[in-house]
């Protein structure tokens, strides 16, 4: 980043691939900084940008334009870890635009209230909304929901707005700040419920400024402002979810109003550049382009802030951010100032008032006669609602500020009481505390467990649960707990999932501090003691307990860990994966029974040579099963993330009791039986080519999980330009790569003729490869379990480069076998949705864990031998008959040994030494020093 300019370099591109954006401004944040005493990270040079030259060049021009009376809007857009919530909120010492825009609005109330006119008033207020799976919740009022959340209504003068939204009066920067807590912990509830995330998740934070002031005349004038706080979901989710089907990505709500923001700011960018001018812009296809309607192309003066990761495994979402970002470049807004009589308003909403009574006495009246009823009272109820809404701010209106901020103080001050008796109950009380993905949900959420039997269950039985938790796999009675004199013990009821620290619990069982307890598919919690803690002779109890370490001894007591094995950073890698994955395969296992879809889904680890790589990593990917054929596909991890949001989606509307199911092929339980699945793949050395020799061999087919599923015979040969084979010998490498080459031409001949010991399962089979830099090319379908392809290609060269002779030398050819499966009727079909292991892991599964150790130790094998190969071809090479004993020994200890040129000559001639061997009196031997 150079001033207003951000450059982005792909990897392992060099200054080849260089794209360069230009914004208004572009900070540096990621190294640059020292820490403070106090926290606060202070530049250590020009290019580091701190919280305050953000706020300086950003925050000092939404102040002075709410002032001033327009609309603001801030919208924070990037990948989720990148700093969006940063850069708008902050840390504690490091307050974001949002904290230092509040307190500088209410310092400059204050100043100028000294020397105001009488009758000047100045009023803030604020409001708070998440939008979850295109649902509208109000995080500062949650009982005012509803099933499918929060209406969206529009008016003419007005535009979009949330029906009901709760806007609360607010005196200082300490009532914002407090709210906006307040909400976070409402947000937290309804996450829990539905093991959300913030990064999956937009929020709007507004407030609203209004200046009142007395004309000449004797009227009172109000000129108001609106600024939005938007925090968008993590961009990545409007990303390549690395989903094989379209659908699932379109399908998701979160995608969709990610996708809709970036079409309206395309159609936007393109009017504001005189293209398309006739555009219909499609705000109405998502709630968050509604409510942002007047930000994006209204009555607005709108920021867009891209947070960039610069680590170059984000290459792809930092220049989709970036690519976003510049596009709304484009796009022009005309703000105006709002600025109107009070008398007016109250005027239009007594005339909006009676035009609504009038209707809605024409509707009652309607409803008599009409043939469809239930269409008239939802018409009925929508009116009512809309005549609610204009009584309660008309009231407001009425009431002066000072009424109404009172009113809501002393409301607030009875919340924080009650707030206050929680935490000394906290102290005293022992109680169950929420673990979250999301480290800023933690521990938000409290259960007390006082002396005497509670029950736990999710609120559906006749007996209502003293514990209720919602979630997916809770039962109406799922375990009760007991506290007498201090000590807690558990029971699970018999068909509940309860885990203890990772440990599936069967029996009754004694609670500690610290325990950590899994309730269903996702509801984890931790017990606090405070008897465990007063006793501690240090007077803290109190061990750091975290999410991720949670998962870990779930995963650990699965029997994961013996799968992934070592310490290494490709260990590290895997089991980075498989804790991401672990909470979500639960949770879609769990909605699916619920649903009764008959899916199944299970984390594997796959050898490399089952993808076509080469002596790689291990792969963690996902198998779904269709318990009632038989069909196995396997998902990539994010792909099956991906699909988590359809279920979640379908799971709640299923607890609304709304229509739940979706179309075939949007469904994420369901796949496709024709679709085409990998058999396993076959690697076939190109280096003999460099000597111009044929390959001509019958390779074993190899499966993800390193187990042999048939056979396939590849014939690889040069060959002139009619096809014929050549026969002539390469003795130096160098003869064919050098430059005697580069420029001429090459022919190839490539044949699959057939396979053979393919499963039977596996029907229409075909192989596939990609040669270089050629197009991929397939053979034709054949439905046995021992097909003949019979293909045969000859691919031309010209001219040879360097990098194509690069590539045969070092280079494998993959060929992928692939084909449909045929259903496999499983013996009692009625008893596969029964057949769980409640630990996790079904057998199968641990079999392919086991058997991964096996592949593992069969790869390290083979990176020996190849390390091994290549040196023992090095002395051959230059037709040396001897090695060092220690050079082997290096190889097989998995290093590269230096192969050094072999000198003939007698030993004790050249340096006075005698050799050890015993030479054959009818042979002549030779002996050589290195």
């Amino acid at each position: 980043m150079e001033g207003n300019t951000t450059r982005i370099i792909k990897p392992r591109s060099g200054d080849a691939d260089v794209k360069t954006f230009t914004f208004d401004y572009s900070y540096w944040s990621h190294d640059g900084f020292v820490a403070l005493d106090n926290g606060y990270l202070a530049p250590e040079n020009e290019q580091f940008a701190d919280q305050k030259r953000v706020f300086s060049d950003l925050g000092e021009g939404i102040l002075e334009n709410a002032w001033n009376g327009y609309n603001c809007s801030l919208f924070a857009y990037g990948q989720t870890g990148s700093g969006k919530t940063y850069s708008v909120v902050g840390g504690s010492a490091n307050k974001g635009i949002l904290p230092l825009f509040c307190e500088r609005l209410f310092e400059d109330i204050e100043r100028k209230q000294e020397s105001a006119a009488e009758g000047t008033e100045f009023q803030v207020s604020l409001s708070m909304v998440e939008i979850y799976n295109e649902q509208v919740r109000d995080l500062l009022n949650p009982q005012s929901g509803r099933q499918g959340g929060l209406r969206i209504r529009e008016k003419v003068d007005h535009g979009f707005f949330v029906e009901n939204l709760l806007t609360v009066p607010v005196g200082s920067y300490g009532d914002i700040d407090s709210r906006i807590q307040e909400g976070t912990r409402n947000r937290t509830i309804a996450a829990t419920h539905m093991n959300a995330t913030s990064s999956r998740a937009h929020t709007i934070v507004a407030i609203t400024f209004v200046q009142k002031a007395m004309s000449d005349g004797g009227h009172t004038l109000q000129k108001s402002s609106t600024i939005n706080i938007v925090d968008l979901a993590g961009s990545e989710r409007a990303g390549n979810t690395g989903a094989a089907r379209e659908r699932l990505k379109e399908g998701c709500m979160i995608n969709q109003s990610l996708s809709t923001l970036g079409n309206v700011i395309k159609a936007l960018a393109d009017q504001g550049k005189g293209v398309q001018k006739s555009t219909v812009l499609p705000f109405r296809d998502s709630v968050l382009t509604k409510l942002l309607k007047n930000a994006l192309g209204g009555n607005s003066k709108t920021i867009m802030i891209a947070a960039l990761s610069p680590a170059d495994v984000n290459y792809e979402e930092t220049l989709s951010t970036l690519r976003f970002v510049d596009r709304a470049k484009a796009i022009r807004v005309q703000a105006v100032v709002n600025e109107s009589p009070t008398s007016r308003l109250v005027r239009e909403l007594q005339q909006e008032n009676m035009r609504l009574q009038e209707l809605l006495s024409q509707a009652s009246y309607g409803a008599e006669k009409s043939s469809s009823p239930a269409s008239f009272n939802e018409e009925l109820e929508s009116l009512r609602q809309q005549l609610e809404q204009n009584r309660r701010e008309m009231e407001h209106m009425a009431m002066s500020w000072e009424q109404r901020l009172a009113s809501e103080r002393l409301a607030h001050q009875q919340k924080l009481k009650e707030e206050k008796e929680l935490r000394e109950k906290r102290k005293t009380i022992p109680h169950l505390w929420n673990l979250n993905e999301d480290p800023a949900l933690n521990g938000l959420l409290c259960h007390f467990i006082p002396e005497g039997s509670l029950s736990i269950g999710n609120g559906k039985s006749e007996n209502p649960a003293g514990i209720i938790l919602h979630g997916v796999g809770v039962l109406p009675h799922h375990a009760s707990v007991n506290n007498k004199d201090g000590v807690i013990i558990l029971a699970p009821s018999p068909e509940a999932r309860v885990l203890i620290n990772g440990c599936p619990l069967t029996q009754p069982a004694l609670l500690n501090h610290n325990d950590r307890l899994l309730l269903g598919a996702s509801q984890l919690y931790v017990l606090y003691d405070p008897k465990a803690v007063s006793v501690d002779s240090g007077g803290d109890h109190k061990q750091t307990v975290t999410f991720d370490k949670a998962q870990e001894e779930i995963a650990c007591n699965s029997g994961l860990c013996m799968a992934v094995g070592g310490n290494s950073s490709d260990d590290a890698l895997i089991w980075e994966d498989l804790l991401s994955l672990l909470p979500a395969l639960w949770e879609g296992n769990g909605i699916g029974e619920e649903l009764g879809k008959g899916t199944r889904f299970e984390v594997v680890l796959t050898a490399s040579e089952g993808h076509g790589k080469h002596a790689g990593l291990t792969q963690v990917r996902v198998k779904m099963t269709h318990l009632a054929s038989g069909l196995e596909f396997l998902l990539r991890p994010r792909e099956f993330l991906g699909r988590r949001f359809l279920m979640q989606e379908m799971y709640q509307r299923y607890l609304q009791g709304d229509d739940w199911d979706l179309p075939r092929d949007k469904d994420p339980f369901w796949e496709c039986p024709e679709s085409t699945v990998s058999v396993g793949v076959v690697q076939v050395a190109l280096q003999p080519l460099s000597h111009q020799l044929a390959v001509s061999e019958t390779y074993p087919v190899l499966d993800c999980h390193g187990q042999k599923q048939g056979h396939l015979r590849v014939l690889i040969q040069p060959c002139d330009s009619d096809g014929a084979p050549k026969r002539q010998q390469v003795g130096d490498p160098n003869e064919l790569v050098g430059a005697a080459m580069i420029g001429k031409q090459l022919h190839l001949l490539i044949r699959i003729l057939g396979a053979r010991g393919i499963p039977e399962h596996f029907t229409k089979t075909h192989c596939r490869f990609k040669l270089f830099c050629e197009d991929e090319d397939e053979t034709a379908e054949v439905a046995s379990s021992n097909p003949d392809y019979n293909f045969e290609k000859t691919f031309f060269f010209n001219p040879v480069t360097e990098e194509f002779l690069d590539y045969i030398a070092k280079s494998v050819l993959t060929i992928e076998v692939c084909g449909t499966q045929v259903e496999r009727v499983q013996e009692d079909k009625a008893q596969c949705g029964q057949e769980r292991d409640q630990t996790g892991p079904s057998k199968n599964h641990m079999f392919y864990i086991q058997d991964a150790e096996t592949v593992r130790q069969l790869e390290e094998a083979e990176r020996k031998l190849i390390v091994l190969s290549d040196f023992v071809y090095q002395a051959h090479r230059d037709r040396a008959t001897v090695v060092l004993l220690k050079d082997i020994q290096t190889a097989l200890s998995g290093e590269t040994p230096v192969y050094r040129e072999l000198v003939p000559g007698p030993l004790f001639r050249r340096v006075g030494a005698s050799c050890r061997h015993d030479p054959h009196p009818d042979i002549s031997t030779v002996c050589v020093i290195i």
